[in-house]
């Protein structure tokens, strides 16, 4: 888990720097931004393309997607994993989309904004691995629900008003949330998955997630436009359905005989 949070605090220690800086370009330039953007993502394609591990090859009767279709369907703890990322997806989504919108229409300065969601990435990097550390005993699955109801409750917060003390806020209890979430998220999926199997079964609940993000870019706006009060319970909503999915005990063996660490 450590690993992770350590992997979690390298992303986010560009994260917490990218928003303000994305913020003042966008108040002088959106071309600078994109250019910016289209660049750093290219820099991190040659890395991945060049450097990083090939991974762990699975046995040729064990390759290929069919295979590990068939074990993903016999594995209750993941699908429960999925469906639980497909509701939370919808709900984060607003973080990047009713929340900017809502804070663009109470008129307050778009580079304030960079600095309020900037709060996120410092937060982790500088609290979450001596967070882990006195969290370490609490359950897997139970700790991965609370931080998606806390996540999904957070925007509960708009019901207080528009300022930015409650932007801020709600970042900063989004965060705990995503704190308490995250690195466990990704303990336990490398435990669900058979060491061979783990590039298919992340790259399943990378569908999953883009499904549900997908789905909320679909709605997620125009119920903001309808009425923004619903949303805000609508992401709640969510959240705890997303928790109750991580009440699902995982099967140690599933249909097709590999057992599970868990």
């Amino acid at each position: 888990m450590n690993a992770y949070a350590v992997l979690r605090m390298a992303v986010n220690l560009g994260w917490s720097l990218g928003p303000a800086v994305a913020g003042f370009l966008a108040q002088h330039s959106f071309f600078w931004l994109f250019v910016g953007d289209a660049g750093a993502s290219a820099f991190f394609g040659l890395v991945a393309l060049f450097y990083l591990p090939q991974g762990r090859a699975a046995p040729k009767h064990q390759s290929g997607w069919g295979f590990a279709l068939r074990d993903m369907l016999g594995n209750r703890g993941f699908l429960a994993l999925a469906a639980s990322q497909v509701l939370f997806a919808m709900t984060f989504r607003q973080l990047n989309t009713a929340y900017t919108l809502h804070f663009d229409r109470a008129h307050h300065p778009l580079d304030t904004l960079g600095l309020i969601q900037s709060l996120n990435g410092v937060m982790i990097v500088t609290l979450e691995l001596a967070f882990l550390a006195m969290t370490r005993a609490w359950p897997m699955r139970r700790s991965i629900g609370l931080g998606y109801f806390i996540m999904g409750s957070c925007y509960l917060l708009f019901f207080l008003g528009n300022s930015v003390a409650v932007f801020t806020a709600i970042i900063v209890v989004f965060t705990i949330g995503e704190m308490i979430t995250f690195s466990r998220q990704s303990t336990y999926i490398s435990e669900l998955a058979p060491d061979n199997m783990r590039g298919r079964y992340n790259g399943f609940l990378s569908f999953s997630w883009r499904l549900g993000s997908s789905s909320a870019a679909v709605f997620g706006l125009p119920l903001y436009e309808a009425n923004p009060a619903a949303l805000w319970s609508l992401c709640a909503v969510l959240g705890l359905a997303s928790a109750v999915c991580m009440l699902v005990k995982p099967n140690l063996t599933t249909k097709s005989g590999i057992q599970r660490r868990i």
